[in-house]
Formats: C-alpha cells, structure tokens, sequence
C-alpha cells in the first residue's frame, strides 16, 4: 500500500509490538477510517519477524467478526513498519468485553 494512500491523526493504543494509531486510508478513490499498528525500525529482527507474521496471518482472514488487514507500508521518512487494518469503533474485543463485566458487575 503506498505510503501516500494513509494518514496518522492519532494514537489510539498501545499493541503488543508498539502504538497504534487512529487515521484514514484511501482505497478505490474514497478514504476511510483505519487503524494503524506501528513497528518502529529499531525493533529487533524477531519483533519484526512477528509483526510480519501477524499479517500475513491477518491477511488469509475472511470473517465478518474479524478485523480486516488493508495493507502493510513500509514508511518512507522512519522506514518504520506499518499494518493499516479496519478501524474497530468500539475499540479491541479484550477491551470491550472488561468494560461490559464491570457494567454487568455494577448492575448486580
């Protein structure tokens, strides 16, 4: 995916291999909102390894329930790794369903 086809706006979150960030993507001529995973280029060669893998697992996904992988980027001024995936409004799974225990806790 061109580096000229993705915008950062913000940080959104921290993933397992660094920050993730809110922005948009453009895709068949319209823009879109997206999350960004960002592997910063100083990251040992197995965290790079591992942030690679994940997509090309993320990539073999087809499910509705899943998060889609749009593209992956290699910045052109950082040289850091980019995955571009389908923006998650309500944030991460993990994230959503410990929010909901506590509001399911709370009403007891």
């Amino acid at each position: 995916m061109p580096s000229a086809d993705i915008v950062i706006n913000r940080c959104v979150g921290q993933g397992a291999f660094g920050l993730v960030y809110g922005g948009e993507a453009k895709r068949n001529g319209r823009w879109h909102a997206v999350a960004v995973k960002k592997i910063n280029n100083k990251a040992t060669y197995e965290g790079k390894t591992d942030f690679l893998s994940e997509a090309r697992l993320m990539r073999r996904l087809n499910h509705k329930n899943v998060v889609r992988l749009i593209g992956v980027c290699l910045h052109p001024k950082d040289k850091d790794i980019l995955l571009v995936m389908e923006f998650m409004l309500l944030g991460d799974l993990k994230s959503y369903l410990l929010g909901r225990r506590i509001l399911a806790q709370r009403d007891k």
